[in-house]
């Protein structure tokens, strides 16, 4: 069985994106998902170094899915609409899949998504349209770095080639690359999977980035721990509020069940009571809009004046220049209501 990958060359990527841009071009991603994203190590200072310009190192780092030999989101597909191919590439059956994203979480590299309007998963397809046809992958022919390389892993480095010159004829990765041993070829970590998609760096300290790479899974391992903290407090404290809705007691703040065979939407007493206090005086300041005419004198204090109002507009004290209400002879402090 054959291994299709992919190996980039790190010495000359330059970070320009052109793969990342022509992969959601021709795949029609959607915006702000990604199937080849390229992300920036660095600068970091180099060992033993000054910390400073120019003892710092700084490479990119193209990754997208890495069609592992025993990928995770294979096993734990409910449909097994996720497949392995018989190129090796990992694939996904649309008309199975379901949308469970199962496969989302299984994932360790973070590289599929849901499509919000299919509803169903995506990540790189590696083309394999394109490679069925004898025909390169998107990323590979438009690398402008020539650092991307296309072959199977399962007959060696020397199947491995890349985009074409002016000539017309096809560069192979031995042919056009420096040289490069065993030692200098990495993977992204290994948690069981076997990723087929390898990296070519010669720098000394590339090590060092690929332990920072193996760090940040304990990042990862503390994201999903806080997710499933977070959840399981979510149902606790869902199972003890239904608990307490099942067993009603006297007092506001408590829940509710009507007693009935039929099951009725649960109804908190306050809201409900205050929903009611609110139509009763939505339908009083309709019929009787002079009883709600309200003077506020001081803080958190409301006091309303009783008196007809046909009364105060018929005091003859009161005038344009004094709009007191002790101007009024009969004028007497109003009744406080709170």
């Amino acid at each position: 069985m054959s291994q299709m990958s992919i190996i980039t060359d790190v010495n000359r990527c330059v970070g320009c994106l052109a793969c990342s841009v022509a992969c959601k071009a021709v795949n029609n991603v959607p915006i702000g998902n990604y199937w080849n994203k390229v992300v920036r190590i660095g600068p970091n200072p180099i060992p033993e170094g000054s910390g400073q310009y120019p003892d710092v190192y700084m490479y990119f780092l193209p990754f997208s899915c890495q069609h592992c030999e025993n990928p995770e989101c294979v096993r734990v597909c409910p449909t097994e609409a996720s497949y392995k191919a018989e190129d090796g590439t990992v694939q996904i059956d649309k008309e199975k899949c379901i949308g469970c994203q199962f496969c989302v979480m299984a994932c360790p590299y973070g590289v599929r998504y849901l499509n919000q309007e299919e509803r169903v998963v995506e990540k790189c397809t590696l083309c394999q349209q394109k490679l069925n046809q004898g025909e390169l992958p998107q990323c590979v022919s438009q690398c402008g770095g020539n650092a991307r390389w296309v072959g199977d892993m399962e007959k060696g480095l020397e199947s491995f080639v890349g985009s074409f010159d002016s000539a017309g004829e096809q560069r192979r990765m031995l042919d056009f690359i420096e040289d490069f041993d065993e030692a200098d070829l990495y993977k992204l970590p290994d948690a069981g999977n076997k990723p087929s998609f390898a990296y070519i760096s010669s720098w000394p300290y590339m090590g060092r980035g690929r332990q920072l790479m193996e760090t940040q899974w304990s990042l990862v391992i503390f994201t999903l721990f806080v997710c499933l903290s977070s959840g399981t407090i979510a149902i606790a404290s869902y199972l003890s509020l239904r608990g307490k809705g099942e067993t009603s007691h006297a007092g506001a703040g408590n829940v509710h069940r009507r007693p009935s065979a039929r099951r009725h939407r649960v109804v908190h007493a306050p809201a409900a009571l205050g929903a009611h206090l609110q139509r009763l005086r939505t339908h009083h300041l309709r019929h009787h809009p002079r009883a709600h005419r309200r003077r506020r004198h001081g803080r958190g204090v409301r006091r309303v004046d009783r008196r007809p109002q046909a009364r105060q507009g018929a005091c003859p004290r009161r005038s344009q220049a004094s709009r007191s209400p002790q101007a009024c002879s009969w004028w007497s402090p109003p009744r406080i209501r709170i």
